[in-house]
């Protein structure tokens, strides 16, 4: 049997249809390979770039295989940047390259509810004609959550609901 000459079989192979960020997809092999997230110092945790980060990490998870524990972690380290008094977030970059692509649906709610929870209003309302239609419908929605929660309880709601 040693002998017999090597047969490759394709069927373990995974096709793609779209192309993937490099990074995002190296950040989910090693988080299979580790269980963590190897994110880069050298990217400023209070940026929008780290956001965009995570965003593609998790297009690679829903891509190859709709991994939501990979999701979870995604999360987790988002709500883990987001400073309660700065209300730091997601940004207008993030935001937008969240909603691109009507393929992430589950992502885009999020994104929607995270900024409605804590952004700093007076620069969504200023800039809301510069936004993506479906995230200006997706924060209403999240609106109406939010207040069928009352307000603040709502954030400590959204961190348990994401979890």
């Amino acid at each position: 049997m040693c002998r017999k000459p090597w047969v490759k079989k394709d069927e373990g192979l995974i096709t793609l249809n779209r192309e993937l960020d490099a990074d995002a997809f190296q950040l989910y092999l090693d988080w299979l390979y580790t269980g963590e997230l190897h994110i880069s110092e050298a990217i400023d945790r209070d940026s929008d770039e780290f956001n965009i980060h995570l965003l593609k990490a998790w297009v690679v998870s829903d891509v190859i295989d709709n991994d939501h524990e990979f999701e979870k972690l995604i999360v987790a380290q988002h709500f883990a940047t987001i400073d309660e008094e700065d209300n730091k977030g997601f940004g207008f970059d993030a935001i937008r390259f969240a909603f691109q692509n009507q393929n992430h649906r589950y992502m885009q709610r999020f994104v929607a509810e995270s900024v409605y929870a804590h952004a700093a209003w007076d620069v969504i309302n200023h800039d809301m004609d510069s936004y993506p239609g479906e995230f200006v419908r997706q924060l209403c929605l999240a609106g109406m959550n939010f207040k069928q929660n009352q307000g603040t309880k709502a954030r400590r709601e959204l961190r348990k609901d994401w979890k």
